[in-house]
C-alpha cells in the first residue's frame, strides 16, 4: 500500500515539495489571471482571463502575460541593467525601453514591508498547503496574499508589488490605474533550466524610449 501511494504522488505530479523547502532560483511560474474592469456601475461587466508565465534565471525575469482577448505583453528584466516591454502596434515590433530610474521606481512603492498572518480561507492552492497575510508596503500599498513557504523567493523582480515579500504567492490580486481588479492564482511551479535565448531581445524589435512610445498616446 505505502509503494502505490508513492507511485500516485509521483505520477499526479505532486512532487513531496510539502516536506522540504526550496529555493527558485531559475525555472517557470504560471498563473490563471482574471480581470474585471474598474467600474462597478457599468451596465455590463466585463471580464477576461488569461495567463500570466513568469520565467527566472540568475538575475534576468521574464514576464509574459497573454488574455483570451488576444492581448500579449512581455517584459524583459536584467537586474537593475534593463528592462523592455515587448508590444506588437499593427505590423510593427517595438521594445520599450525602461529608464534605469523607473526600474527603481517600481520597487521604491514598497521599499519597507510590514506583514501580519491572517486566517487561511483557503486550505490547498495548486497542492500547496495555504497560508495568509496581510502586506503593507510603505504605509500606502496593502495587498492580502495567500502563499507557501514550501518555496522561497529571492529576487525582488519577480513580484514588483511587493519585492521583499521572499515566499512564493498562491494568489493574490492588484488594482492597475484605471481601477480594473486583476487576480492571480498559481497554476503551476516548475524549477528547471532555461535557454539564455528566451531573455534576449528577439529579432525583428525596434528599440524605442518610454518617452517616445508615451508621445504617440497610446
Amino acid at each position: 500500500m505505502k509503494r502505490l501511494i508513492f507511485s500516485l504522488v509521483i505520477a499526479t505530479g505532486y512532487s513531496l515539495h510539502a516536506f522540504a523547502q526550496q529555493s527558485f532560483v531559475e525555472g517557470e511560474i504560471t498563473y490563471k489571471v482574471h480581470i474585471e474592469q474598474g467600474d462597478p456601475a457599468a451596465p455590463v461587466q466585463k471580464s477576461e482571463d488569461g495567463t500570466l508565465v513568469i520565467r527566472l534565471k540568475g538575475n534576468r525575469v521574464v514576464k509574459e502575460l497573454k488574455l483570451n482577448s488576444g492581448f500579449n505583453n512581455t517584459m524583459l528584466l536584467d537586474g537593475d541593467k534593463s528592462a523592455y516591454s515587448l508590444r506588437k502596434i499593427g505590423n510593427a515590433r517595438y521594445a520599450i525601453q525602461l529608464a534605469p530610474s523607473q526600474i527603481a521606481e517600481r520597487r521604491s512603492k514598497c521599499s519597507q514591508m510590514e506583514l501580519t498572518n491572517l486566517p487561511v480561507e483557503a486550505n490547498t492552492i495548486a497542492g500547496f498547503r495555504t497560508l495568509c497575510a496581510k502586506l503593507v508596503c510603505n504605509d500606502v500599498g496593502t495587498h492580502t496574499v495567500y502563499y507557501t513557504k514550501d518555496w522561497t523567493i529571492s529576487s525582488n523582480l519577480l513580484f514588483e508589488q511587493f519585492p521583499r515579500f521572499g515566499y512564493l504567492p498562491l494568489k493574490y490580486e492588484i488594482k492597475n490605474e484605471k481601477g480594473a481588479t486583476m487576480r492571480f492564482t498559481l497554476s503551476r511551479i516548475e524549477s528547471k533550466p532555461l535557454d539564455n535565448a528566451l531573455f534576449s531581445l528577439p529579432d525583428g524589435y525596434k528599440v524605442i524610449s518610454s518617452e517616445e512610445y508615451r508621445s504617440w498616446n497610446h
